[in-house]
């Protein structure tokens, strides 16, 4: 599989959707389907037949693992494309069942076009565009996942890293964010859900993850260990731009796990699992990994694993 996903050919893109379809048929079949779809600031709406959902959802997350492949092949992480970014995405949206939630996705859309944008920004180069329309489509993103507003930080982290200080471009992140808000608060006046305050604070006093949350989790966290390591020996002696890119997915992922910290760990603990800086740094850790048996060996496991308690638990 690893190989094939190396390979350079644009056929292996087609493996997305066929996977995604798959996926979200043999997921939503065998899972409870939440009777409203809670999609962030804008509210909740009835769920549409388990016919339609499985429809949408396989749409967004294979447009959303084209667009995360493609952009990691746009930059600056390694010499030649690679296809296993999109194959990793998949594997996270079905490790914890998100494919139920299509506010979630939506806000994966937006992250991954928040930072396609935000990787525009060049340190000797005028960022105004690109960090505005970044923050802009962040903002509109986190309208559907608001629990992650930590990730607001963003765009503020790619200035810090990558360019000298410009109060202009600084100036612009916020009017990003007030732009989205003015429109949020005008249809919230109109429309009145209450779930704007609710979405942002909404917390629960203890853990309450499962075993099989629990393992989950542990086998992305090794993966990021394993990643880590790989690229560490990399890194030393690697140009600039690939050490800012590395950077920023690492602030990403931390910005994320802590939005889990402030919801006691256990409001959505997928957050931190199937999102752009994640895949970007195990993808990246495959593709100059020596040997990735332990990549294989994980990223399989994962995806048994997510099959089998979704289908085997029903029967056995």
């Amino acid at each position: 599989m690893i190989r094939l996903f190396k390979s350079n050919q644009p056929l292996a893109v087609l493996l997305f959707p066929v996977l995604a379809m798959v996926m979200s048929g043999v997921f939503l079949m065998y899972q409870e389907i939440p009777q409203e779809l809670d999609l962030g600031v804008w509210g909740n709406y009835p769920s549409p037949d388990i016919i339609w959902l499985t429809v949408i959802s396989a749409v967004i997350v294979s447009f959303n693992a084209y667009l995360i492949n493609n952009t990691f092949n746009s930059n600056d992480f390694l010499e030649r494309n690679t296809y296993v970014v999109g194959f990793i995405y998949i594997v996270g949206c079905f490790t914890i069942s998100i494919v139920d939630n299509p506010g979630v996705l939506l806000f994966h859309f937006f992250d991954i076009l928040s930072i396609r944008q935000l990787f525009f920004v060049r340190q000797n180069d005028d960022a105004k565009r690109a960090i505005f329309n970044g923050a802009l489509l962040l903002g509109i993103g986190l309208s559907f996942f608001p629990h992650a507003f930590p990730l607001l930080l963003f765009p503020f982290f790619t200035l810090i890293v990558i360019r000298p200080f410009v109060w202009r471009e600084y100036a612009l992140i916020f009017l990003a964010y007030v732009g989205v808000l003015a429109y949020i608060i005008t249809y919230e006046h109109y429309y009145p859900s209450g779930n704007f305050i609710h979405h942002f604070w909404e917390q629960n006093s203890g853990f309450s993850w499962s075993l099989i949350s629990l393992i989950q989790f542990s086998a992305w966290v090794l993966l990021l260990l394993v990643s880590f390591f790989v690229i560490n020996k990399k890194i030393i002696r690697s140009g600039l731009r690939f050490k800012r890119l590395i950077t920023l997915s690492w602030i990403s992922v931390l910005l994320l796990i802590f939005s889990e910290f402030i919801h006691f760990l256990n409001i959505k603990e997928y957050v931190m699992i199937s999102q752009v800086g994640t895949t970007f740094l195990v993808a990246t850790g495959i593709s100059l990994a020596r040997v990735p048996a332990v990549y294989n060996i994980l990223l399989y496991f994962l995806l048994l694993f997510a099959i089998y308690i979704q289908v085997g638990l029903k029967f056995f």
